[in-house]
């Protein structure tokens, strides 16, 4: 059961299905059966606790922001309570509100910000840091490892080159998909149904004068990226500044981030440079792509 079905409401006496797949992994005892569980969770369950871990879960499965009375109705919670939860956790940063004739609510970068020491240990950033070290290495560039969030792109991992070097990219914070290169390889590598739901929610942002802010000659910015097999920001950014992206794939043949490498705009500017650069580039995302099971399907 996911938030839709929860939308429709569930007894507050009843432990919602999410909390029960929980407790499934939790307690994978044979000889424990799951109402035996279920009584032994909710003997533990703090309520206040529970209905604040509730909200977050359904406005971040939510697609549009949440008012108080969509939380109260989607979790069966009283106005009033859910009110007050609201408030602590906007207070606290983990939820941002967007004043109005009806306020609404929505996940705050605090939730992101604390994920970073999660996504630290997991599997793609520390294979990826590994190949991004040898092409910051090898080309003299900043190496940069980007995923899709909501529509836009947040660099998850940075390496430096060697050399010193004045361009670094701000990390865990939401980039515009149109003035990045690996916004351009995320959304290029998409199903076309995905890439148009993005691109439709997605507000181009003109931050130089070189960025591309209509949505047709976005599409057709995209075709060429994939035909090329990788993406480029030419300065869209910023002036002064280039950079090159190529999808990294998982196991199963989705794109699931992108690396990329930045650096001042000459480089990309002279063929011969880029060409260096393009194939250094493909080479580490290849290799990220086969660490992560890319090409083993059967």
């Amino acid at each position: 059961m996911g938030f839709q079905d929860l939308e429709g409401g569930c007894c507050q006496h009843d432990l919602p299905e999410f909390c029960i797949q929980r407790i499934r992994s939790d307690y994978d005892t044979p000889n424990m059966h799951l109402g035996e569980i279920a009584m032994e969770e909710k003997n533990t369950i703090v309520p206040a606790v529970e209905r604040a871990l509730n909200i977050i879960e359904f406005i971040g499965f939510k697609k549009n922001n949440a008012t108080v009375k969509d939380i109260s109705d989607g979790l069966n919670i009283p106005m009033a309570s859910a009110a007050r939860i609201v408030k602590v956790l906007t207070l606290r940063g983990y939820l941002a509100e967007l004043k109005g004739a009806s306020s609404t609510f929505s996940l705050s970068l605090k939730i992101l910000h604390l994920s970073q020491a999660v996504v630290r240990n997991t599997e793609l950033v520390s294979l990826a840091r590994k190949h991004m070290c040898v092409l910051s290495e090898e080309t003299n560039q900043t190496s940069q490892l980007a995923i899709l969030q909501q529509g836009s792109v947040i660099y998850i991992e940075q390496v430096l080159p060697p050399k010193s070097v004045s361009i670094i990219a701000p990390l865990h914070t939401p980039i515009a998909l149109n003035t990045s290169a690996s916004g351009k390889v995320l959304c290029a590598w998409s199903s076309k149904e995905q890439q148009r739901l993005i691109i439709e929610a997605a507000e181009l942002v003109k931050a130089s004068e070189h960025s591309i802010v209509n949505k047709k000659l976005f599409y057709k910015e995209l075709e060429r990226v994939r035909a090329e097999g990788y993406g480029m920001d030419n300065e869209e950014f910023a002036v002064g500044i280039g950079c090159i992206a190529a999808p990294i794939f998982d196991y199963t043949g989705e794109i699931i981030a992108a690396v990329g490498i930045t650096g001042h705009i000459a480089a990309y500017r002279d063929r011969v440079e880029l060409q260096k650069l393009t194939e250094a580039l493909h080479k580490a995302a290849l290799g990220i792509s086969t660490g992560l099971g890319f090409g083993t399907e059967t």
